[in-house]
């Protein structure tokens, strides 16, 4: 792998945004020995100059995409994805979510009573309704 002038320039800028993944994965990229296109340089070092992260990081997703480098560990999963999925995943299991406020006293009682029993709150709740026949 040779590290010409601007490469050098792309290395420095990702270290100095802390931007540790997409080095790795750009340092990936030049050990197999792609090269970016004139193109695509110049927009990616235009961004830079003017410290454009957000478009930096389009640029390089976009650079590893033409080339079919993997950019797994780079791209995040929005925090609406993540709840999406979650919510599927305890939809499938048969899960229910329920939401309510209590007062001050009764959620001492019904966190005291959590601990006692070594239970998460769902499980207690189930174990609650559970011991209650009389409803």
């Amino acid at each position: 792998m040779f590290l010409n002038s601007d490469n050098k320039k792309i290395v420095s800028y990702l270290e100095s945004k802390e931007l540790f993944k997409y080095k790795k994965v750009f340092l990936e990229f030049l050990y197999q020995d792609k090269k970016i296109d004139k193109k695509d340089l110049k927009i990616l070092l235009k961004n830079m100059r003017s410290d454009f992260e957000e478009k930096v990081k389009e640029n390089l997703l976009e650079i590893f995409s033409k080339n079919k480098i993997s950019s797994r560990g780079v791209e995040k999963k929005s925090v609406k994805q993540r709840v999406k999925k979650f919510r599927e995943k305890n939809k499938e299991n048969g899960l229910k979510n329920i939401s309510f406020f209590l007062s001050g006293e009764d959620y001492e009682k019904i966190k005291n009573m959590k601990r006692e029993k070594n239970m998460t709150y769902s499980e207690l709740i189930s174990f609650l309704l559970n011991s209650q026949n009389n409803l």
